[in-house]
């Protein structure tokens, strides 16, 4: 199943709208403060940085604000046009492109590749993520940094599999239905959006995502394959050792010099 293009490319088109609505309990400060530590810790302190898979640009917009001229790159033409609506062009060096990060093509000389909010769970065949995994390498320069964070198995399996979300709030509500399979480690979730419209009214639609769990160990061989060297992996971001209950990854490598 080519699940990255079957679900990607048409969703997060209305949910794009009210996306920042429902994400606004996300610590994105948080989240670009432990980045720009692990940049800084590994004297990456400006240069040129690629986001990947980077929504409605806030994290992005956020380190922008630190000397780093900054790569977006999202899937989605409705989440860039946000991002693009909420930057100041002007004050913040960031370029947005619209890409399939399968088929990441972008000019080499990046001091660091970050990548958050789970989008290589999006990649749901373990190939296509080494591929992935090789064209940040090819782009990188010597000693720069890749850092990611994804969602474990763990997760869709015991936390959010075969469970109904829901959410109501003034201008939109959702029900987020999720099915896991665990032959495929594959989460599917459809998500039914009501938007509230000018004339006061709301609007339905849906949404069918598709994510696939990863676990730490097969991530892991994935980098050695392509190259990278470990230097750091924790929890959620927080300086927490990976434990078998931990729902959310990150993780740091290196290109090192050859």
């Amino acid at each position: 199943m080519d699940g990255y293009m079957k679900s990607n490319k048409n969703e997060y088109t209305t949910f794009a709208s009210v996306y920042d609505t429902f994400m606004d309990n996300v610590p994105y400060e948080k989240w670009g403060a432990y980045i720009l530590e692990i940049l800084r810790d590994n004297h990456i302190s400006e240069g040129k940085l690629l986001d990947l898979g980077c929504g409605t640009g806030k994290l992005s917009r956020i380190l922008a604000t630190y000397n780093y001229e900054i790569t977006a790159i999202d899937l989605s033409e409705d989440m860039l046009m946000i991002a693009r609506e909420n930057t100041d062009m002007e004050s913040m060096p960031i370029i947005y492109v619209e890409q399939d990060i399968r088929e990441l093509l972008v000019p080499e000389g990046y001091n660091a590749v970050i990548s958050t909010c789970d989008t290589f769970n999006y990649i749901i065949e373990p190939e296509e993520l080494v591929v992935v995994f090789q064209k940040v390498y090819d782009c990188l320069n010597d000693n720069g940094i890749f850092f990611f964070d994804f969602n474990t198995v763990y997760k869709y399996q015991t936390i959010i599999g075969d469970q109904v979300i829901a959410e109501d709030r003034e201008e939109a509500a959702f029900i987020w239905d999720n099915e896991y399979i665990e032959e495929e480690k594959l989460n599917i979730y459809d998500l039914t959006l009501f938007v509230q419209t000018k004339e006061n009214n709301y609007q339905k639609f849906k949404e069918t995502h598709y994510q696939r769990g990863y676990e730490y160990a097969e991530i892991k061989k994935m980098l050695t394959k392509v190259g990278f060297t470990l230097l750091l992996a924790e929890e959620d971001y927080a300086n927490k050792r990976i434990t078998c209950e931990a729902d959310r990854v990150c993780v740091t490598v290196i290109k090192k010099r050859g």
